[in-house]
């Protein structure tokens, strides 16, 4: 008898099958596959009454022999069967063994099967196996069978259908297909991809949002420093310019009448032993030291070239506000309507007014434009006594 592989659905010829035997098994020769067949009360010890139990039910199903066979042995099942029937299979040839007809194992020649009982054989058994050749490598390695294979028909429009159902990328979708990972396989290995792909994304948010904070949080401390040291430059400032008001208004109110004999200065003239004043090789003022802002502006007008030119007329706060920084104003008569200013600083100490750094000459800038209720102190300057004074 032939009896049919439910791999690669190739017919094998067998001597015969003890029904009476407990188990036995079969081989297909073209896979290798084997089958354990255990004693069926379908089948009757005598080959005849097996080969007519096998016709009928072949033609009551519309089978084959070998197929038929099969059912009755146990190796697949009726549904199976008639499933292959209405795709068309078996679809390789029945060939018989070399050595003449077949024998069965009583040692009689086995009955051959009628003309008719060919005739209602399938006609694709001389067919060979159909299914979409890129299958070819996943049945060769073992992972899909060849009823596989068939049942999914074409290999990237089952894939493409894998893909669009469970969300997966194209070549998972293909190892589905190919039987090398299973379903939920693939979507958990979707979803780390997913992640893998979406965590550099994440990580660079994340350092944006950081970076933003912490810029936010350095322009904060720096606006709320600059507030400070505004404020604490405008009350330096203010005691500075109050501190001026008040010892000018103390002169003014404690001055005497010189005595006489005593030499009277020159206009802008300051006494040398209160005032100091520092000179290059070319005769130009480079540093003037003083007990306050007025006598060095005076000392600094008195030592230009030309002398008379120049006039002390007030001293305001420094633009911007410093603590311990005043300007000290002078016109040029050189150049009417103009006036320009030269910066005096406090000493470290509060106790003498400097003006210059002692290495390059004393620089005057064009005096900046105030408003006019910016606090100002006017020079005191000692002007000459007339005849009738």
């Amino acid at each position: 008898m032939y009896f049919r592989c439910t791999d690669c659905y190739a017919a094998t010829w067998v001597q015969g099958v003890d029904a009476s035997a407990e188990s036995q098994t079969l081989k297909c020769q073209t896979c290798n596959r084997g089958f354990t067949v255990r004693g069926s009360a379908n089948l009757s010890p005598d080959p005849r009454a097996q080969y007519e139990t096998a016709l009928a039910l072949a033609e009551g199903n519309g089978l084959d022999l070998p197929t038929s066979y099969s059912v009755l042995l146990g190796i697949m099942t009726l549904e199976h069967a008639m499933l292959m029937r209405d795709r068309g299979l078996p679809a390789r040839e029945v060939t018989p063994p070399a050595g003449g007809p077949p024998r069965e194992a009583g040692g009689g020649t086995a009955a051959a099967p009628p003309a008719d009982a060919k005739r209602r054989q399938s006609p694709s058994a001389a067919n060979v196996i159909e299914y979409d050749p890129a299958f070819a490598d996943a049945v060769a390695h073992g992972y899909v069978s060849i009823q596989q294979a068939i049942e999914r028909g074409d290999r990237t429009k089952f894939a493409k259908r894998v893909a669009e159902r469970h969300g997966l990328s194209e070549s998972l979708a293909f190892m589905v297909a190919d039987n090398k990972i299973s379903v939920m396989t693939a979507i958990h290995k979707s979803r780390e991809e997913v992640a893998e792909v979406l965590r550099p994304t994440q990580v660079r948010a994340w350092r944006r949002a950081l970076e933003a904070a912490v810029g936010a949080l350095v322009l904060v401390a720096v606006g709320i420093y600059s507030v400070h040291l505004w404020s604490g430059i405008e009350e330096e400032s203010r005691k500075a310019e109050e501190w001026t008001e008040t010892v000018t208004a103390k002169i003014e109110k404690t001055r005497q009448p010189e005595p006489e004999g005593r030499r009277e200065l020159l206009p802008g003239e300051v006494p040398k032993r209160r005032v100091r004043i520092e000179k290059d090789t070319e005769g130009r003022v480079i540093e003037i030291v003083g007990p306050d802002p007025s006598s060095v502006l005076l000392a600094y007008c008195a030592n230009q070239e030309q002398a008379e030119r120049f006039h002390a007329i007030e001293l305001t706060a420094a633009v911007p506000p410093y603590p311990g920084t005043k300007l000290g104003v002078f016109e040029d008569g050189a150049e009417v309507g103009k006036r320009y200013a030269i910066r005096i600083r406090r000493t470290i100490k509060g106790r003498r007014w400097v003006a210059g750094d002692g290495e390059k000459p004393i620089a005057a800038i064009v005096a900046p434009v105030l408003p006019e209720d910016a606090p100002r102190v006017p020079v005191l300057r000692n002007e000459p006594r007339t005849k009738d004074s």
